[in-house]
């Protein structure tokens, strides 16, 4: 394939990578610190949020995006013919891994979780909420901030390995 084929699916990758990141982030760093900030307001907002469910689509299409354009440019652009033992290859070999495991860590640890979290924070908002059922939204939220947490990490070593390499290489 050319190389501008290779440069079309680097710069697709990389687009939706920053999307992918910077949901992340939005998600998991700026929504809980405003919410934080807002007293019940700002909880109402997180669950407003939690209740759109526009977070779950949103995160697995910019995954899917990267990783499938990252893999684009990985075979267009003869990175499979690339020495694996070398410093250069095992960088983004790590980020690869990385990113992987961050798309996966969503699919079994976020979707389930934010599914059976929505419903009720759409309740909590309607103010049909008993003791019981808050009781499980907080421990909902709580192991959704701990799993943005990983997510997180993950997606900040492939950040880094990937553009250690690209900057490197």
């Amino acid at each position: 394939m050319p190389m501008a084929a290779v440069e079309v699916f680097r710069s697709l990758h990389i687009l939706f990578a920053v999307l992918w990141a910077g949901a992340g982030i939005f998600k998991g760093v700026l929504l809980p610190a405003a919410a934080a900030r807002s007293g019940d307001a700002g909880a109402r907002m997180r669950q407003a949020y939690l209740a759109s469910g526009v977070n779950g689509p949103f995160m697995g299409i910019a995954a899917l995006g990267t990783i499938g354009f990252g893999a684009a440019a990985y075979g267009t652009g003869g990175f499979f013919e690339r020495d694996a033992g070398s410093l250069a290859a095992m960088r983004l070999n790590l980020g690869v891994l990385a990113g992987l495991a961050a798309f996966l860590h969503g699919l079994a640890g976020h979707m389930p979780l934010e599914k059976k979290a929505a419903p009720l924070a759409a309740r909590a908002l309607a103010g049909n909420l008993d003791g019981a059922d808050t009781t499980l939204l907080a421990g909902y939220e709580r192991r959704l901030a701990r799993a943005d947490k990983v997510s997180l990490a993950l997606i900040a070593v492939a950040l880094v390995t990937m553009t250690s390499y690209a900057w490197f290489f």
